[in-house]
């Protein structure tokens, strides 16, 4: 990925000096920028206004948070009076120009909906636009292109690579800025590694990305972060804005906690977990980690699954103690040439579910290389389960359950033996790796405050110890007993 980079900065560069030495100047352009020129001196000139025209108690921000609330408010107001978007009009639905408008990812219908009939920011004019929309939903890139069973990702590098190729070659916007003047939208966990797949995209583009982090590859340097809902009919009926903003019980900004409800809108808000859990999986290759996760949080089994290149990556939401838990989880791979990357994962996870074969020998006897690896990088209260997958094949034993219950003990790790093809206690493994974080936060072992822990706290979480711990999972178990 550094390669990666410096490659980019070095495009950037050249692409400057080029512009720079060009004879002849971009007019069309130089008129965009006049016009953003006026603009910074606008707000810069409300800033010095001991009073404003513009001053209103209900949209004005205040708070320390803001350097100065009348200067971004006016910038506010130049941009919905200004700002002009370019759709590229390649591309033909369903996997452009619209999108998902009920479930988890209506953001993305809703957004590609007003984007394409908003006549105040959409401008018919390439021009005069001072970004361009890349129109693509990777949900319905996914719903449309994705086989759950062969689970080949390449369609998202097909795709989208392929559309920036063709609006990069019809037109010169592209190409004067390396997509910097670019965006994107997407409410799906695979919206970042989408973007992965067009180096110029993920680097330079923005990207409004629904739920992320940097843990997710979210730059807050050039991204933007936007609420994901979950809309229920497709539709809202009615305004959801509610009350202005001074007359509201409930006011509170999007920053990975809960909105203001309204139900009878037919509107959830889904982002409302009380704690985030980062987990990692290791193990040697071919154990059924990828197969454990896929049955956690898809509920299936897949026979015949691709090796693990790099770090895969899942998501799924459980409840602890009467409180809404998302676990974000890192699929990593067993092979010695990925233990480099697999390392930089250990850092800021909360719990580690450590995978061997209890048919294969040299799985178990690996163990204790992979659980160095895991001390020695990761934080020292991360919760560890150790799991002996493939119990469904006791008839091929080669590591007995005693064995394992002795390497859990002697080093302080949880234990279970599962299935991810019966799907045995894999549920609890997972669920009872997040009890055991959950009881140390109750206990205040983590300092929740401090991401680099793997937990993130949401709406309802605590920042220390505030009982109730009943709703704690067991920490052991073994199946085929």
């Amino acid at each position: 990925m550094n390669n990666e980079v410096v490659k980019m900065i070095k495009k950037l560069k050249d692409e400057t000096l080029l512009r720079r030495k060009m004879k002849t100047r971009d007019e069309k352009l130089e008129k965009v920028e006049a016009k953003l020129r006026r603009a910074r001196v606008l707000i810069r000139d409300n800033h010095s206004r001991p009073s404003s025209q513009f001053d209103d108690p209900d949209y004005v921000p205040t708070g320390s948070i803001y350097r100065n609330p009348k200067m971004f408010h006016r910038s506010y107001l130049l941009m919905e009076k200004l700002f002009k978007v370019y759709i590229y009009k390649e591309g033909e639905p369903p996997l452009f120009h619209t999108g998902p408008t009920m479930d988890i990812y209506s953001m993305e219908g809703v957004f590609l909906n007003f984007i394409e009939n908003d006549p105040n920011y959409r401008t018919s004019d390439p021009d005069q636009a001072h970004v361009y929309f890349l129109p693509f939903s990777v949900v319905m890139i996914l719903n449309n292109l994705f086989d759950p069973i062969i689970r080949d990702k390449a369609v998202l590098e097909r795709v989208i690579g392929d559309y920036v190729h063709i609006v990069s070659s019809r037109y010169p916007y592209w190409n004067r800025s390396l997509g910097a003047d670019h965006f994107m939208l997407s409410c799906h966990d695979w919206g970042p590694r989408a973007t992965w797949y067009v180096h110029s995209l993920y680097f330079t583009s923005t990207r409004l990305l629904c739920n992320a982090n940097t843990s997710e590859f979210f730059n807050p340097r050039k991204d933007a972060s936007i609420p994901e809902i979950n809309l229920i009919r497709g539709e809202s009926t009615t305004n959801t804005g509610g009350l202005p903003a001074s007359n509201r019980t409930t006011l509170a900004f999007f920053a990975g906690g809960q909105y203001h409800v309204r139900s009878e809108l037919g509107i959830i808000i889904i982002m409302s977990y009380a704690y985030l859990f980062k987990y990692i999986i290791i193990g040697d290759t071919g154990v059924g980690k990828s197969c454990l996760l896929l049955q956690f949080t898809d509920k299936r089994f897949q026979p015949v699954h691709d090796l693990t290149i790099g770090v895969e990556f899942g998501a799924r939401m459980i409840t602890i103690d009467n409180k809404p838990i998302k676990l974000q989880i890192w699929d990593t791979a067993g092979q010695e040439s990925f233990r480099s990357i697999t390392r930089s994962y250990y850092r800021g996870a909360a719990g580690a579910l450590l995978v061997y074969d209890i048919t294969r020998r040299e799985t178990f006897n690996h163990l204790a290389s992979w659980l160095e690896d895991a001390r020695q990088h990761a934080n020292a209260n991360m919760t560890v389960m150790l799991i002996g997958n493939k119990c469904d094949l006791a008839h091929r034993r080669a590591v007995s359950t005693e064995e394992g219950e002795q390497f859990a003990k002697e080093n302080g790790l949880i234990f279970m033996e599962a299935s991810a093809k019966t799907a045995q206690n894999v549920e609890e493994a997972f669920i009872s790796t997040a009890g055991t974080i959950y009881k140390k936060i109750q206990d205040g072992v983590f300092d929740v405050s401090n991401e680099s822990y793997g937990i993130k706290v949401g709406y309802g979480g605590t920042a220390g110890p505030s009982g109730g711990r009943d709703g704690a999972p067991a920490q052991g178990g073994a199946c085929c007993s």
